[in-house]
């Protein structure tokens, strides 16, 4: 089974290392696609480098229209063209916790799709704003 985790990231300089440590950690399948929207921090020169010491990392620089949400789309079509049976989308900034990808991956076997929720039991949502809280809800 093949497993592509996509991590969606901007100006991530500072988590991209340790997430992606941290992702690969979890299951020695695992592929991690960054999608990086020329990031000006050095987030994709970053990833270039743990890329060539690991081939279980890859980058996508994205040039033109940019966006989460198209670098979203981007991570998942480039995943399904690279022949993944388990497709994930992470946040680069830890608020999608890596130590779950092996329940989710356990969940898979039984169901056709697997959604983490902060909403869910054991869930939540640790240092945001009132704002942000109820944009998730909505």
């Amino acid at each position: 089974m093949k497993i592509a985790v996509t991590l969606p990231t901007y100006n991530e300089i500072e988590n991209i290392t340790a997430i992606i440590e941290q992702i690969l950690a979890q299951d020695k399948r695992i592929h991690v696609l960054v999608i990086d929207d020329l990031s000006p921090d050095g987030t994709g020169h970053c990833v270039d480098e743990l890329a060539r010491s690991n081939n279980r990392v890859s980058i996508l620089h994205r040039t033109g229209t940019r966006g989460r949400g198209l670098a979203g789309i981007a991570g998942f079509q480039h995943a399904l063209s690279s022949g993944a049976d388990l497709i994930f989308e992470m946040d680069a900034d830890f608020s999608h916790a890596p130590a779950v990808i092996p329940q989710m991956i356990e969940a898979a076997k039984k169901y056709d799709v697997v959604i983490g929720s902060r909403f869910c039991h054991g869930g939540g949502e640790q240092g945001r704003s009132l704002c942000r809280r109820l944009i998730s809800i909505l």
